[in-house]
């Protein structure tokens, strides 16, 4: 009986301590959009954004804001690889997409470069 009740409350702490972090990432997010609908066109804020989603378990919005980071010159592929924050879309059929995109953009740019 004992055991059982020390389990419940570790189990308890625990959800609390996700369920605050989740909240947590919402009101990150919350104030990050509101910069961008205020007119924050910055790639790191858009990438910042799909972070939090990807750590509140919104992938969709996620990846969209990764999308949109990309689109707006989010250059650092390393980094998008290796980033934890990302760890919950790895396993999403988008997410070899998403990695691809940002590689076919940026040898595009290389080439456009290399060109002038």
């Amino acid at each position: 009986m004992f055991r059982t009740i020390v389990l419940l409350l570790i189990f308890s702490a625990s959800f609390t301590a996700a369920v605050s972090a989740q909240t947590e990432y919402e009101k990150k997010t919350q104030r990050l959009i509101a910069t961008i609908q205020a007119g924050d066109t910055d790639a790191g804020t858009f990438y910042d954004v799909a972070c939090y989603f990807a750590l509140a378990g919104k992938t969709e919005e996620a990846f969209r804001y990764l999308g949109e980071a990309i689109n707006r010159g989010y250059t650092n592929v390393e980094h998008i690889s290796k980033d934890s924050d990302l760890n919950s879309l790895h396993s999403d059929a988008s997410w070899p997409a998403i990695i691809e995109r940002r590689l076919r953009s940026e040898k595009s740019t290389r080439n456009f470069t290399a060109s002038r």
